[in-house]
C-alpha cells in the first residue's frame, strides 16, 4: 500500500529511499558536529547515554543497562566504572 502511495504522487520508491538517505547523511554529520563542539565536561558519548539511561530508569543492574545501551556487559562494566571513578554514579549490591 505505501508503494501506491508512493507511486501516485509520481515517486518511485527507490527514489524516494535515496533522498531518505541523502537527507539522513546531512543530519547525522550535522549531529557530529555538534557532538564535537559541544563540550562534554570530559566524558565520552558512551559515558553520557549510559548516565542518560541510567537517570531515565534507575535503579539498573549492570546486564540491563547494557542491554539498553546495546553494548557487551563487558564494555558497559568499564563505563560504568569510568563513572564510578568520576563520582557520578555508585554502585550498589543486590
Amino acid at each position: 500500500m505505501a508503494r501506491q502511495a508512493v507511486a501516485r504522487r509520481g515517486v518511485r520508491p527507490d527514489e524516494r529511499q535515496a533522498e531518505i538517505a541523502s537527507r539522513l547523511r546531512i543530519v547525522v554529520g550535522r549531529l557530529a558536529r555538534a557532538v564535537r563542539q559541544h563540550d562534554s565536561g570530559g566524558l565520552t558519548l558512551a559515558e553520557i547515554s549510559a548516565l542518560v539511561s541510567i537517570e531515565a530508569h534507575q535503579p539498573l543492574r549492570l546486564s540491563e543497562l547494557a542491554a539498553a545501551e546495546n553494548v557487551a556487559p563487558p564494555m558497559m562494566s568499564r563505563v560504568v566504572e569510568r563513572l564510578v571513578r568520576a563520582g557520578l554514579v555508585a554502585r550498589t549490591h543486590d
